[in-house]
């Protein structure tokens, strides 16, 4: 296995590997990638609680949580190990909690004044999508919108968002992102674009876009 993580998710990761008091691992074997420090550390942490000669202020980590059916390196460090399917896991999981599961296809929660016209919406980013305190540009995902890549391995590639699927999140067409393939930046692929992305741009809750449009900028 080969690539890297966007510099931005990877500093997500790190903050969180040091701060997580519990992480669950669902569905993964766990096989070495860089991302199996979050189960480790978080694992460790909880271990190290157990011993009485340290802060009472650590003992909060409740350590990690691994659910699959196939046996991993980590098991012997986590708090809880499940070997069982995911939906059965959920499902009691739900039960327990007393969880009431909406099948309804989620719909972004877009006051209406954000909104432009269909699929184009105010956020609070500028013209290079970074979070601003200042700036708002339009954001336009309408099927055919020109946009780029804004992070990662793709970072500039340009394409086009395609359309939506069934479940309406947004396709978008653009040149192949994974890095070390002999393919990158030469064939065209199709990649979603969760419609979940709409709400949290909206709020400004991520540091930047994933992509924005070409050209001209709407900025307010």
């Amino acid at each position: 296995m080969s690539g890297s993580l966007r510099g931005d998710l990877f500093d997500d990761l790190q903050k969180w590997t040091k701060k997580a008091d519990l992480c669950m691992a669902l569905g993964t074997s766990l096989c070495g990638m860089n991302a199996d420090q979050l189960v480790t550390k978080t694992a460790h942490r909880a271990m190290s609680a157990w011993d009485k000669r340290i802060k009472k202020s650590a003992q909060k980590s409740l350590g990690s949580v691994i659910v699959s059916l196939q046996q991993t390196q980590y098991d012997n460090i986590c708090t809880l190990r499940i070997y069982a399917k995911l939906d059965v896991v959920m499902a009691l999981l739900a039960k327990e909690m007393g969880l009431t599961i909406d099948t309804h296809m989620y719909e972004p929660n877009v006051p209406k004044e954000l909104i432009v016209r269909p699929d184009v919406f105010i956020v609070p980013y500028d013209e290079n999508g970074n979070l601003s305190k200042n700036t708002k540009t339009h954001w336009n995902l309408m099927k055919g919108a020109k946009i780029k890549v804004t992070d990662g391995p793709g970072t500039g590639y340009e394409g086009i968002v395609s359309g939506k699927n069934e479940d309406g999140h947004y396709i978008c067409t653009l040149p192949n992102q994974r890095e070390g393939s002999i393919s990158q930046g030469k064939v065209l692929s199709k990649y979603m674009l969760g419609s979940w992305w709409v709400e949290s741009a909206i709020n400004g809750n991520a540091p930047k876009l994933p992509d924005i449009l070409q050209g001209p900028h709407s900025v307010y």
